[in-house]
C-alpha cells in the first residue's frame, strides 16, 4: 500500500492546535527523559508550546500528511530554531 504524500507549506493561523500537539509530543519523547522534573514542570506550567506558536507559528513551515500536521521547521537566515517531527 503506498504511503500518503507529505505536503510542506507555510503555517496558517488555523494550524495552531496541530503545531502545539507536535511540540508537546516531541517534548515528551525527546526532551523529557533528559531534563530535571523541575524543568519539565516549568515547561508545562508556562505553556511554552502555546507561547512559541503564538509568537512565531506563522513563521513555520509545516509538513502535512492526509490533513494532519506531522512536522514543523522554524528557521531564520542560517539558523534553525526548531525542527520537530511526530513520532
Amino acid at each position: 500500500m503506498p504511503s500518503a504524500q507529505v505536503l510542506v507549506r507555510p503555517a496558517r493561523a488555523d494550524d495552531a492546535a496541530g503545531l502545539v500537539t507536535v511540540l508537546r509530543e516531541t517534548f515528551e519523547s525527546t526532551w523529557l527523559p533528559n531534563i530535571t522534573p523541575a524543568a519539565a514542570e516549568a515547561f508545562r506550567r508556562e505553556g511554552r508550546p502555546e507561547a512559541y506558536v503564538g509568537r512565531s507559528g506563522l513563521e513555520f513551515l509545516v509538513a502535512e500528511e492526509a490533513g494532519r500536521i506531522v512536522g514543523l521547521v522554524h528557521w531564520q537566515g542560517d539558523f534553525v530554531h526548531a525542527l520537530h517531527v511526530r513520532p
